[in-house]
């Protein structure tokens, strides 16, 4: 959904609501109360409010966003709006605004139309840019060094727990600070790593877009009639280390079929139960050496986008079972997530229909709305993959080729 307002824009024409005056449901009153006032579309901004088009970011947000979880918006957007207006300098881009309406993510971009100060800031990312273009190996290098040490100090982090009554030494030796400091200092460090991993991710991901574009301007300049899929073809070999926990599953799959354990490996419902059944075993030792090898890090990879508290990661529960997957009993644990009771498409304000499928209470609307999966978000996790893996390298058994089966086992997200 957009939303614009104001006389004569574009949006308005079209129909597009002003933000100020979208419908919501009765369900949802009081949502706003949920979220801090400066995500909010506020009357006394009316004018700049109206003045904007705004879309609802589906890609990163399509769910509506927990209140608890809406500091990772505020963390993200600073790092791309920086990255584009003040630290490379795009020509034509001064970041993103962005607003919660209902619960669902707005964003606007600031766009720059000045010929003159685009030109100005064409000379400094040239420069700036360039640099990067230059010595993208080393600085990709130094990137992943500095991402590294990020999670191995939010992995060292102590997030202490807040006992009925403190120890006495805090009192005897006159400290005078108790646990909820502690507790404070270690969430204050949890956010400031995500700000700095958000930092990290613009720093480089869209001069590689920008990269893709030159490239993509050139093929077409060069060749009339190339397709978009040829020219994506192009850049598919590079090495993305976000496959690579697919790459990981598809091995572990092959192995569990060389040492003939894939039915064994299939017919467990969790960890707990694969571990103990093939340990003491000399395959089965093995595949679990093997297992735990690409388990840390491979499997600390979200099923979801990882931008909401509830989209976990493989690591958190490895599990076979997953209650929200309905059971093949031919094939154990290895069907797919049923249909959600409500899409949130539905959910969203509309000001042409509106959702009554939400329940009672003050933003229970928006509470229960946030707890539904978009249609299409794959709820697997790691062995549920390893499974539905090991059904894709049986068909290469059979003939039904190597791409094909791999293409069948791709990860989410």
């Amino acid at each position: 959904m957009s939303i614009a307002g104001g006389r004569g824009l574009p949006g308005a024409e079209l129909g597009f609501p002003s933000p100020l005056e979208v419908a919501l449901p009765r369900e949802c009153e009081g949502w706003e109360e949920l979220y801090p006032p400066h995500v909010l579309f506020a009357e006394d901004r009316r004018t700049f409010e109206q003045s904007r088009f705004w879309f609802h970011d589906t890609v990163h947000y399509a769910e509506p966003y927990y209140p608890f979880d809406a500091v990772c918006v505020d963390c993200t957007l600073a790092g791309f709006s920086q990255a584009s207006a003040r630290l490379f300098a795009v020509p034509t881009s001064l970041g993103l605004e962005h607003r919660i309406l209902g619960g669902y993510v707005y964003l606007s971009p600031n766009s720059i139309t000045d010929e003159a100060t685009i030109a100005g800031r064409a000379e400094l990312f040239t420069a700036r840019g360039g640099h990067y273009y230059v010595h993208w190996s080393e600085l990709d290098a130094d990137w992943r060094a500095k991402v590294q040490a990020e999670i191995r100090e939010l992995d060292a982090l102590a997030v202490p727990e807040l006992p009925d009554v403190e120890d006495e030494a805090l009192v005897t030796e006159g400290r005078g600070i108790g646990s909820a400091h502690a507790l404070l200092l270690a969430y204050d460090r949890l956010l400031e790593g995500f700000d700095r991993i958000g930092h990290y991710h613009f720093e480089l991901v869209n001069l590689g877009y920008g990269a893709y574009l030159a490239l993509y301007d050139l093929c077409r300049q060069s060749f009339a009639d190339i397709s978009d899929q040829a020219i994506a073809k192009m850049v598919s070999g590079i090495d993305v280390v976000a496959l690579r926990p697919d790459d990981e599953l598809r091995r572990l799959a092959e192995h569990a079929v060389e040492l003939g354990l894939a039915e064994d490996i299939k017919s467990t419902r969790d960890e707990k139960e694969l571990i103990s059944g093939l340990a003491d075993t000399g395959a089965g030792d093995r595949w679990l050496a093997n297992y735990r090898e690409a388990k840390d890090p491979w499997f600390s990879f979200s099923y979801g986008n990882g931008l909401y508290h509830h989209h976990r990661s493989w690591i958190d529960d490895p599990s076979l079972r997953d209650d929200r997957l309905v059971r093949d009993p031919a094939s154990g644990w290895g069907g797919h997530p049923p249909p959600t009771r409500r899409s949130p498409r539905r959910a969203r304000p509309d000001h042409r229909r509106v959702s009554s499928a939400t329940t009672h209470g003050h933003s229970s609307g928006v509470r229960r709305a946030a707890q539904a999966r978009p249609h299409g978000v794959p709820t697997h996790r790691g062995p549920q993959l390893l499974h539905r893996s090991l059904v894709s390298h049986r068909a290469v058994e059979q003939g039904a080729g190597v791409r094909h089966a791999a293409g069948r086992a791709r990860l989410p997200g």
